[in-house]
């Protein structure tokens, strides 16, 4: 069985060659290593070297042997010329980032499949393994590979996953990203994952050409506007009403960038995890689009207050930086952008708030409190969040995080969020950012008004609302007006202060006690108006 294979860098997903592999060039060559991408192949000269301790095609062995019943991989090379072949070890806490595990030497006049194995059973380090190809002779050839293991003497777990993307007007996107799957997966007889998923697009904007995209493995979904949230809440619904076909949901933004091995990567993880890890969410890292090699998180650890991103800004063509990425830190949320959820989770009860946008994901993934897997080589290319601020969304971010605070944190009482209130207003303030002061002290005044405000709001008409509020000029930016907004935002302030010494508390109960009254599939049918079964 194929668990994944060898990639190469692609015009239009990523050019970030460190991201694939490494060369060394022959001291006798100007040109020893060239890389043909409409071949996908690599050809190198005696003497130049190859090596995939890179984020993609890099081996996770303690992952593997953690969470999922494979504890001996094969490697599969298709090769043409002559070749030194070594498996290296690189380690967590290791004083060695270089161990060879392996070493073949093989030749070949015409393409030739070279396959060869590894027992990892008792190697209990946090780390990855890598293949390095060194040419022995001038016109070596390497077209490509694989990872692979026997499957005969276990069960190979029975997957299909609903990939949800919920849309709102960005057409291009998501016709980009349909392409990407039905080119690498879809249209691909050899691909082994083609018939263990589907696409569920739910469009929130109705703007979505559904003869453009639909096919036995891509289906459309129109919806209310009710943000993220009601999206993917949608597209959760559709998989947990057919259940005896779907074990899992990925939930996946728009906009994000991916490579389609990526997708068949998570499927072939899931198929091989033991029977008591079956439960386990996998979440992707978030790589900047615009810096395709800076890793913005590993998945995330809400603390209460505030959170903690892991592993931020990696540099992953650094080799150390991927050996650390395999070492497990506490995440208790990973991001919608990629994000997978086995169905056997969720139940009538259990579905996400209607939060809008913001928050969200961090409410669910707390709330589901299950063990989220990252790993290297499951990763998006995702727009930078500093790049997509808008002043509005400060409304979001602090009613959310007050209402996933209050539900999960309840240590943390009104002083704490004064404080935060605090913190947040002195900041905007600073920047004169005027125009987002309304918003934050909106935040406070609509949580205060308990769960009943989330049942009742129509999401689409408030967010319309908010979106025309952050077009009027508060004189942002303006020095001469700081000292005004200065008294005028500090008595309100004290005003708001004020209400949440007093209101916290019973706001805070009402989400904690009739929580599900906003997360039922009963609530979220009526919500969204459509049917139940």
């Amino acid at each position: 069985m194929e668990l994944f294979r060898f990639i190469f860098p692609k015009s239009g997903i990523c050019n970030e060659e460190e991201l694939y592999f490494r060369t060394v060039p022959s001291s006798g060559y100007d040109n020893s290593v060239t890389y043909n991408e409409q071949s996908q192949e690599i050809k190198l000269k005696k003497g130049a070297l190859i090596s995939f301790d890179t984020y993609f095609n890099c081996f996770s062995y303690s992952k593997y042997l953690k969470y999922t019943w494979v504890d001996c991989v094969g490697i599969s090379l298709r090769i043409t010329g002559k070749f030194l072949v070594r498996l290296f070890a690189a380690r967590h806490e290791s004083e060695s980032l270089n161990e060879v595990l392996q070493e073949h030497r093989i030749e070949s006049s015409e393409i030739s499949e070279f396959k060869f194995t590894h027992n990892f059973t008792s190697d209990r380090s946090e780390g990855i393994y890598y293949i390095e190809l060194t040419a022995l002779s001038d016109e070596a050839v390497f077209f490509g590979g694989h990872y692979f293991i026997d499957e005969t003497a276990h069960k190979v777990n029975p997957v299909k996953v609903a990939f949800i993307i919920c849309t709102y007007k960005r057409e291009k996107f998501v016709y980009r990203n349909i392409r990407t799957a039905n080119d690498y997966i879809f249209s691909n007889p050899r691909s082994p994952v083609r018939n263990n998923l589907n696409f569920f697009i739910v469009d929130n904007g109705h703007t979505i050409d559904a003869a453009q995209v639909e096919s036995e493995h891509v289906k459309v979904f129109e919806n209310k506007n009710y943000g993220g949230s009601g999206g993917f809440t949608r597209g959760i619904i559709e998989a947990y009403k057919r259940s005896d076909e779907y074990t899992h949901v990925l939930l996946m933004d728009d906009d994000i960038l991916f490579e389609g091995e990526v997708l068949a990567r998570t499927i072939t993880f899931l198929k091989v995890l033991r029977a008591e890890r079956l439960d386990i969410c996998i979440g992707a890292s978030m790589i900047r689009e615009d810096l395709p090699y800076l890793q913005h998180e590993a998945g995330a650890f809400w603390k209460g207050m505030r959170v903690k991103s892991i592993k931020p800004n990696f540099d992953l063509r650094v080799r150390e930086k991927l050996v650390f990425n395999e070492h497990e830190e506490f995440v208790n949320y990973s991001g919608w952008w990629y994000m997978c959820i086995p169905l056997s989770l969720i139940d009538d009860n259990n579905f996400p708030l209607p939060l809008f946008i913001k928050m969200d994901d961090m409410e669910y993934g707390i709330r589901l409190s299950n063990k989220i897997l990252l790993v290297n080589g499951i990763g998006i290319w995702h727009e930078y969040f500093d790049f997509k601020y808008r002043a509005y969304l400060q409304y979001y971010n602090k009613r959310n995080g007050t209402i996933l605070t209050a539900i999960h944190f309840p240590q943390f009482g009104a002083l704490a969020h004064i404080v935060k209130l605090l913190l947040a207003m002195g900041k905007q303030l600073l920047k004169r950012n005027y125009s987002a002061l309304n918003f934050l002290l909106r935040a406070y005044n609509d949580f205060l008004k308990g769960i009943d405000f989330l049942l009742q709001t129509d999401e689409e008409s408030l967010n319309i609302e908010l979106i025309q509020r952050s077009k009027e000029s508060l004189h942002d930016g303006s020095l001469i007006y700081f000292p005004i907004m200065l008294i005028s935002y500090g008595l309100q302030f004290i005003k708001m202060s004020v209400k949440l010494l007093h209101g916290y508390r019973k706001a805070a109960e009402t989400y904690r006690k009739r929580m599900e009254e906003a997360t039922s599939l009963d609530f979220w049918c009526r919500h969204l108006d459509i049917e139940k079964e």
